[in-house]
């Protein structure tokens, strides 16, 4: 079985395709998950310094997990540079402070 990648042109009329009424045809699933997301993680305080304001990264050895639509993502402290799972709280790598 060969892959094709599909046109992101025809990809995007499929996408915005509507029916006769000029309902759409597909519904976006991901945009709601996405926003949840984003709260999710603007709300997840560094396990180490307490700060918020972390950034989320895709996770380097499990991009994606069974069960979710969107990629596995760990956040970065802003602060301390520590990184973290926000779901666990599991510290993945610190960096140690500079004098």
């Amino acid at each position: 079985m060969n892959f094709q990648e599909l046109d992101p042109n025809e990809v995007w009329k499929l996408l915005e395709a509507k029916d006769e009424n000029g309902n759409p045809l597909h519904t976006n699933v991901l945009s709601s998950l996405i926003e949840k997301e984003a709260t999710f993680f603007r709300h997840s305080a560094c396990p180490c310094c307490k700060k918020y304001g972390c950034q989320p990264f895709p996770h380097p050895t499990q991009p994606f997990v069974e069960g979710s639509l969107l990629p596995n993502k760990l956040l970065r402290c802003a602060n301390c540079r520590t990184e973290f799972d926000p779901h666990t709280g599991l510290i993945t790598k610190v960096t140690p402070a500079t004098t």
